[in-house]
């Protein structure tokens, strides 16, 4: 037992010589085969989306911007235009919205005026243009996160949360849909990284950019606070609201009409299925009642989160992930969405698999445990098994189980962020 210390030591050392061969006996086993699994699940997934994106309804998320888009060119407020037109909008000059698919246009004038030139497509055009730009954006995601995480895990490790990025329900969803939550969230990992580099005009302007998806970017807005960065969060704010005059002033609109219809329309989807906590408790139910309390009970989480784990750039990246993760579940969220869990899940996967983790500290193994089974659950087909077993409680199940996952990752982050021993691994340097 006296040479134990030294034993464990001297596998630590050896954990991290690495060479071809101990490379490859250390990726056969249960990660490896699980890695490989999620690996053929993205190819299969890849398949799907370009399939699904030809199809008659494809990208039906993609095609309010495009319809959009010939809004603001022949002049008109397209988020007005959508209310005054119950719902049905036809523009006067221009094509008619393509049958069965989305015309509300439900993200601010920032991503709206990024996405007008591809009105000048046809539309199977532009909605092959834009999956093309999706499966582009979703390939980086996983890199970008390691970037700004600054981590080196294991190569096993890294080839598991990069195979489960692409395995994700989220990014088939995402890319197939055509929705825009790979480039805001893109931005809004851009945004962290520039505010650690202190450089408040350029984190100002990818976080604003960014507000055009709200409910992605709060969790961002709120980690500035915490980490006492006042003034990049007001400008982004600023820079939101100037996308609002710009486009007011090209349409010659009245900017404040045209932010109450866009509010209008941002509360319409609040009562909306999704992953969040609001719709776990009680699933569809617009009442204001459900959201109220897993905002509460979330807002708690997240100051928690980030009193401890706000000390060094790495320890400000789990804060970051914590946060994210709590905003999939405070607001209104679509499947899509679940990208913004990936900060997290490195960050649960790189504690798990620490040098210095012992095996004597089971809440670390946890945060692995947590993680890989947050990448397995967020893989699951949704509709389309559940329409190829005839279960109409597929979908819900598959929703249910993600949003039980992301709400586990984030206690168990919670517990990761209580006092380390002195044995286990810096809670500062994930990896």
């Amino acid at each position: 037992m006296a040479h134990q210390p030294r034993q464990l030591a001297l596998i630590s050392r050896m954990a991290r010589f690495k060479t071809g061969a101990s490379r490859t006996v250390k990726f056969v086993g249960p990660i490896g085969i699980l890695t490989i699994a999620l690996g053929l699940v993205a190819l299969a997934s890849l398949v799907r989306v370009i399939f699904n994106t030809l199809h008659e309804t494809g990208a039906v998320d993609f095609h309010p911007y495009w319809y959009a888009g010939h809004a603001v060119r022949s002049g008109i407020d397209p988020y007005t235009f959508y209310l005054d037109s119950f719902r049905l909008p036809r523009l006067p000059h221009g094509p008619d919205p393509v049958p069965r698919l989305s015309v509300t246009p439900a993200n601010s004038p920032s991503l709206l005026l990024l996405l007008t030139p591809f009105s000048y497509l046809p539309w199977p055009g532009a909605k092959l243009l834009w999956m093309f730009v999706n499966i582009a954006l979703v390939c980086i995601l996983p890199w970008a996160i390691l970037a700004v995480a600054r981590v080196r895990p294991p190569t096993r490790v890294k080839l598991l949360f990069i195979a489960g990025s692409y395995s994700l329900l989220a990014s088939r969803v995402l890319v197939g849909n055509g929705q825009t939550s790979a480039v805001v969230f893109l931005l809004l990992l851009a945004s962290f990284w520039l505010a650690t580099k202190g450089r408040v005009l350029a984190t100002s302007v990818a976080l604003g950019v960014a507000t055009a998806k709200i409910s992605l970017a709060l969790p961002v807005y709120l980690w500035l606070i915490l980490s006492r960065r006042y003034r990049a969060a007001l400008v982004a704010v600023s820079i939101q609201l100037a996308f609002f005059v710009v486009l007011s002033a090209i349409l010659r609109s009245n900017p404040l009409r045209m932010v109450h219809s866009y509010s209008a329309i941002v509360l319409e989807h609040i009562g909306n299925d999704g992953i969040h906590l609001g719709g776990l408790v009680r699933w569809g139910d617009p009442g204001v009642a459900p959201h109220v309390l897993a905002f509460g009970l979330l807002v708690l989480v997240a100051i928690a989160t980030g009193r401890v784990l706000r000390a060094g750039l790495r320890g400000e990246f789990i804060t970051f992930g914590a946060l994210s993760v709590w905003g999939l579940l405070a607001g209104y969220h679509g499947v899509y969405d679940g990208i913004a869990a990936l900060p997290l899940i490195l960050s649960c996967l790189c504690v798990a698999h620490h040098p210095r983790t012992r095996p004597s500290l089971r809440r670390f193994q946890l945060a692995g445990v947590a993680a890989t089974a947050t990448l397995v659950i967020h893989s699951v087909p949704g509709v389309f098994l559940g329409e190829r077993l005839g279960l109409e409680w597929w979908d819900l199940g598959v929703r249910v189980g993600v949003s039980v996952s992301l709400l586990t990752l984030l206690l168990v982050a919670l517990v990761l962020a209580a006092p380390a021993s002195k044995d286990g691994p810096p809670q500062a340097a994930p990896c």
